[in-house]
């Protein structure tokens, strides 16, 4: 009996053994379990293109720990997901956390991640070579379509053929984003000063409303966009979209800063300036919309408007122009304007060309006062009756070849610019001294006007009359 005790009682101690040794030793290998002390990632913060993935890489210590298994959350699934290896998903522009979690202690990392919203370039060429002109030394990234990436302001990508293909740019902090230009050889009129780019071949641009509170100068001239929207851009003050002919949008909603606006042969159906108070320089001529909106505030900046060549269905467009007293180029030739045009610009230097219209009179009464300069009036082929120059002494150019003129308006043109005194000898060399009345509808001159033209012609003027 007590020896039936005794073995009874070394098998529960050796069952009792067995079992607490197990706890200390793998049951299959045999080995001693490691526990985790801690986990780590590649990166602690990142900014990541929308649509483009990033894969997070974890670390857990020691390296020979017995349970590596780790899982992964996102803190904003709207922004970004991240699968069981860490591949991170962009969703929609925003900020997320991604974590990584032991299964062994709960131990965590984190990388906090930003999703922007890139400029996206789709082109049809060979290669894209666009500028972009950058503040500082911010993150530029660019990537292309087959994959590959680039950091450069000035890239050269070369693609081997032409191709539809989609090229996207972030600038990390996009507020050092200055320029942009895509196509740009300073035409008709501009900044010599910015660098020239060749067509880039782009058909369509989207995300600009990530660069809209920043950027300061668009150059597009010769691409094949179709629409463009700058509504809040708040810093631009040049947009330059020369002879782009298949342009037949553009938004210009709430652009404070807008200086130079050139969409000179475009394509455009509708052109709103009224939100574009400091414009100074217009280059419209050539497209296709009905009308322009100018608003209704005085604007003291706009020198220039070349809306030439537009056959506009508003007839009476420019009737008053008293709400740009400092208008200095005004180039409005066939453009379907009728009744009356009225000018009071106070400009050293003005010029008036409104040839090929309807229009029946012309009133530039306090206009072209300066003792200096030029001043030109250009408006052949009209129906004029009447032109009203009154004290416009600055005057050194008056066409009105084939209008309605009969012999008292003549008469009075011819007397007026006599009695102002300019000659060669008081005008400089390079502007040129004209007036001509001639042609079909126009009356000749009287007697007491032909004495005005042989002042005028011994004053140094070259006078036209029939």
């Amino acid at each position: 009996m007590k020896i039936q005790i005794k073995i009874i009682i070394l098998i529960t101690f050796l069952n009792i053994f067995t079992f607490t040794a197990c706890d200390w030793f793998d049951k299959d290998a045999k080995t001693i379990k490691v526990p985790v002390q801690g986990i780590s990632l590649n990166k602690s913060a990142a900014n990541i293109m929308l649509d483009v993935t990033e894969q997070l890489t974890a670390e857990v210590t020691p390296s020979n720990a017995t349970n590596r298994s780790v899982t992964w959350s996102s803190s904003n699934e709207a922004a970004a997901i991240v699968s069981s290896s860490g591949l991170i998903t962009t969703k929609a522009a925003g900020t997320s956390t991604i974590t990584v979690t032991t299964a062994d202690g709960g131990k965590t990392a984190s990388c906090n991640i930003t999703v922007i919203t890139p400029v996206e370039f789709v082109t049809t060429g060979s290669s894209f070579s666009p500028v972009i002109v950058v503040n500082g030394t911010p993150e530029i990234l660019w990537v292309w379509d087959d994959g590959t990436t680039g950091n450069s302001s000035t890239p050269v990508k070369d693609y081997g053929s032409a191709g539809k293909r989609t090229n996207r740019l972030i600038v990390v902090p996009w507020s050092a984003l200055q320029r942009i230009n895509i196509g740009y050889d300073a035409g008709d009129g501009g900044d010599n000063s910015i660098e020239f780019v060749a067509d880039q071949n782009v058909e369509s641009v989207s995300g600009m409303e990530s660069i809209a509170p920043y950027l300061k100068q668009w150059c597009s001239s010769y691409n094949s966009i179709k629409a463009l929207d700058f509504s809040n851009f708040l810093l631009l003050d040049t947009i330059e979209c020369y002879l782009s002919s298949s342009l037949e949008s553009v938004i210009l909603k709430n652009t404070p800063e807008l200086g130079r606006a050139c969409f000179e042969q475009c394509s455009l159906t509708a052109l709103d300036l009224s939100e574009c108070p400091k414009l100074g320089d217009l280059r419209g001529a050539d497209n296709r919309y009905p009308t322009i909106i100018f608003g209704t505030a005085t604007n003291t900046n706009l020198w220039h408007i070349c809306v030439r060549d537009n056959d506009f269905t508003e007839t009476d467009l420019f009737s008053d122009m008293s709400q740009f007293p400092n208008i200095k180029d005004l180039y409005i030739w066939q453009d379907n304007q009728t009744g009356n045009l009225a000018v009071k610009s106070t400009a050293a230097s003005a010029s008036i060309m409104a040839s090929r219209n309807q229009y029946t009179s012309a009133d530039f009464s306090g206009a072209f006062t300066g003792s200096e300069g030029y001043g030109m009036i250009v408006m052949d082929y009209n129906q004029l009756t009447s032109i009203n120059i009154d004290g416009c002494s600055q005057l050194t150019t008056v066409s009105a070849i084939s209008n309605q003129l009969n012999a008292a308006a003549v008469d009075y043109i011819l007397q007026s610019l006599d009695s102002f005194g300019r000659d060669r000898a008081s005008t400089d060399s390079y502007i040129e001294l004209i007036v001509d009345l001639s042609g079909t509808g126009n009356e000749p001159p009287s007697e007491d006007g032909l004495i005005h033209v042989t002042n005028l012609r011994a004053k140094g003027w070259t006078v036209n009359v029939n």
